[in-house]
């Protein structure tokens, strides 16, 4: 009889450790499918930009709608690495130049295309449209992106007016809501949400 009883209180014991490991077993499995959702919901930003169908060639091309603080400093900085880079090479390789020998040209080696038209025309229109977006998404007529793109032209002063064009575009929250260029982008309400 003792054995008996010894052997169904070891069966007892075993049932319930059983149980308190399936029991945490279980909690470990909420702990992680509670982060697992918390997660996925950090990449709403990324999900609102697929299912609008406004992806990056929207954001360097397209001239509708309003774009949003993250995507207008990503695909302008972008711009301009890449237009630095291209124009670097270009001087040192094929002329032997400086960016600033381009305003001042004092060999008169440096063709005009090269210092004006090349750049305009390649990464001008990119730029273009995405400030022009962003004006939209601040409320203020798209138009004056042109502006932006025509200061560059001032000798000495106009890219450092550009720079400080751009952190201003870069640091100003856009209007919440729609305004008279259209309603707010679902990236943008994402990304206000879940700061």
């Amino acid at each position: 009889m003792a054995a008996y009883q010894e052997k169904k209180r070891k069966e007892e014991e075993a049932r319930l450790e059983q149980e308190e490991r399936e029991e945490e077993e279980k909690k470990i499995k909420d702990d992680y499918d509670k982060w697992r959702g918390s997660a996925s919901k950090a990449s709403t930003f990324q999900d609102s930009i697929t299912e609008s169908n406004q992806g990056w060639l929207w954001v360097f091309f397209g001239l509708g709608g309003r774009l949003e603080q993250r995507r207008y400093f990503i695909s302008t900085l972008f711009v301009y690495i890449v237009f630095i880079a291209s124009l670097h090479y270009v001087l040192s390789t094929y002329y032997d130049s400086t960016y600033f020998d381009i305003y001042t040209d004092p060999d008169g080696k440096i063709p005009l295309w090269l210092g004006f038209f090349w750049p305009w025309v390649v990464f001008g229109y990119p730029t273009y449209a995405s400030t022009s977006k962003r004006l939209a998404d601040l409320d203020i007529e798209p138009m004056l992106a042109l502006g932006l793109l025509a200061i560059i032209i001032i000798p000495y002063v106009g890219p450092i007016l550009q720079v400080g064009m751009w952190i201003w575009i870069v640091a100003m929250p856009g209007t919440e809501g729609s305004n008279k260029f259209g309603p707010e982008s679902q990236a943008s309400v994402d990304a206000r949400i879940y700061k």
